[in-house]
Order: structure tokens, then C-alpha cells, then sequence
């Protein structure tokens, strides 16, 4: 069932568009242009040049779970687990697009029964207090994570383990880099949330996370941070450009999982999480279409 499923995965991600493809798609006007593009390059998604932006997206996430479902079937049974990775994640971001309807620490803990979170959110919410956001999300993070790091150490051993630790721990390090980064420039006074519940790191140790979380300034932080030669490169880019340049190299080592060779669970691990990427630049490309039209109509209707 292994092989069957790389075969599967390889095939899908072949027929991902190109990065000149999808310049060349943001670059039409108008919404039947883009539907024969996509026909002609990708026809699994011309469903979603037709639609509106947020229509999109949120056909975008249906996707991607209808993705998640068929390729289920190729999943062995032992790593049937492990593929519950992707149902406990839409379970944290349900939760937290649902935390600020949240009014007291009880509608957090009722929120999260029968689910993986139902144990770490009972104990480090007590009260009836709430907890802020950034420490909500902090602690859902870290229990997602740790849950699916001991059930890959429990299951899997050799170069299985290796690679799906990487691909958790790479993803962890940059998204608390990214966290840590948004809240010192906007939100300081939460930004020592995340050293106090502290998610799963993988290169990004503890101590030198702490020690950027209690500097007195973004400045600082960054300061701090280009003294490694890990990070050196990224640590005075603007936030949006910080952002980007994490993406890349996140995506760049799934593709390396995708194209190793391996007949592993890891490769379809890999071309979930980068075709989650692939729909947002799709998304991204198509928007880009939408408004080449309105300011095309806008010029024509102010012409005399």
C-alpha cells in the first residue's frame, strides 16, 4: 500500500502548476480566461476560478480534505495513526477560529471534549479565566505537536522517524520564529506567552527561544537572532518577507521527501502539507486575475 500511495502522491503533485504557470495565470483578466487556463494546466481545480475569494478559499479547504480522504484508501493499516494528523490540525484550527466567540475558561474546555486537546486544555485552564489568544494557540500548538511526536517515536523507526520528525520539527521552529516575530512587533507584552507554553522545537532549542521571547525589544530579538548562523540570513527581513522566505524553505524540503524515492508515509505527509501551499498561491494567482479585470472595467467606465 506504500508504493501504491507514493505513486499516488508523485502523480497529484506533477500536475501542480509551475511557478511560471501561475504568473502566467495572475496575469488574465477575468474569470472564463482563468477556467480555460486551468482547464488546459490543472483541471482538478478550474472549479475555483468561477468562484468569489472567500468562496475560494473555503473551496480550497474542501479540497484539500477531499485530497486527505481518497488517499486514505492507500494508507496501510499501521500507519493509520499517524494519518489522523490531518483531522486533529483541522481540529486546532476549528478551535481557534472559534475562540473568540469563547467567553469563559469552561466554553474553552467544553469546546475541546472527546478531542486530543481535551486533557492538556483541562489542566492549564482551571478557572473560569480565559486564557489570551496567542497562549490558547500556544498551548493547542504544543499539544498537537508532542501528541504526534510521541506517536512517531512509538511507531516508527530508521529513516520513517527521522523524516517525519524533521518535517514536524522544521514546520514548529519556523511558525514559532514567525509567532515570535508578529507578536514582539505588535502584541509585546504576549510575546513571553510562547516561552511560557513552550511548543515543540526542533533546532530552535528552548533556552535560545526564552532567551529571544524576554529580550525588551523586536529589535532586540532580532539582533539576537542573527547571531546564529541558522538564522542569520532571515533576521532583518521585513515580516512579510520573513514569512515568504520560511515558506520556501519549508516547501523546498517537502519537495525533497516527494521526490526521494522512499516508499514512506512521510512522502504523503509532505505533498499534504505543500499542496496546502500550492492552493493558497492558486487562491493568490486568481485573486491577482480578479482585480487585473475590475481595474480593466474601471478604466473603460471612466473613458469618455
Amino acid at each position: 500500500m506504500s508504493a501504491a500511495l507514493c505513486a499516488k502522491v508523485r502523480s497529484r503533485y506533477g500536475r501542480q502548476l509551475s511557478a511560471a504557470e501561475l504568473s502566467a495565470l495572475s496575469a488574465l483578466c477575468g474569470s472564463d480566461e482563468a477556467q480555460a487556463f486551468l482547464q488546459a494546466h490543472s483541471p482538478q481545480d478550474a472549479h475555483l476560478a468561477a468562484a468569489d475569494s472567500a468562496h475560494r478559499r473555503r473551496l480550497c479547504d474542501e479540497a484539500l480534505a477531499d485530497e486527505f480522504r481518497s488517499l486514505a484508501y492507500f494508507v496501510s493499516p499501521q500507519d493509520k495513526p499517524f494519518w489522523q494528523f490531518f483531522p486533529h490540525m483541522q481540529t486546532l484550527r476549528r478551535l481557534m477560529k472559534s475562540y473568540p466567540t469563547f467567553r469563559t475558561g469552561g466554553d474553552f474546555r467544553l469546546a475541546t471534549v472527546g478531542t486530543i486537546f481535551e486533557t492538556a486544555v483541562s489542566r492549564a485552564v482551571q478557572s473560569d479565566r480565559l486564557p489570551d489568544f496567542a497562549a490558547a494557540e500556544a498551548l493547542l500548538r504544543s499539544r498537537y505537536e508532542r501528541y504526534m511526536l510521541r506517536l512517531i517515536a512509538a511507531q516508527y523507526r530508521g529513516g520513517d522517524g527521522r523524516r517525519l520528525k524533521r518535517l514536524f520539527g522544521e514546520a514548529a521552529d519556523r511558525l514559532n520564529l514567525m509567532n515570535l516575530l508578529r507578536l514582539k512587533t505588535y502584541f509585546p507584552a504576549e510575546a513571553e506567552t510562547l516561552a511560557r507554553y513552550l511548543p515543540t522545537h526542533h533546532r530552535l532549542n528552548q533556552r535560545l527561544f526564552a532567551r529571544l521571547s524576554a529580550a525588551k525589544t523586536v529589535d532586540e530579538t532580532r539582533t539576537l537572532l542573527g547571531t546564529q548562523p541558522r538564522f542569520a540570513a532571515l533576521a532583518h527581513l521585513p515580516l512579510p518577507a520573513f514569512a515568504q522566505e520560511q515558506t520556501r524553505t519549508l516547501r523546498q524540503l517537502y519537495r525533497q521527501v516527494i521526490h526521494s524515492g522512499e516508499t514512506s508515509i512521510s512522502v504523503a505527509f509532505a505533498y499534504l502539507c505543500d499542496r496546502e501551499y500550492a492552493l493558497a498561491d492558486l487562491c493568490a494567482a486568481l485573486d491577482a486575475a480578479a482585480e487585473r479585470t475590475s481595474k480593466k472595467e474601471a478604466t473603460a467606465w471612466s473613458q469618455p
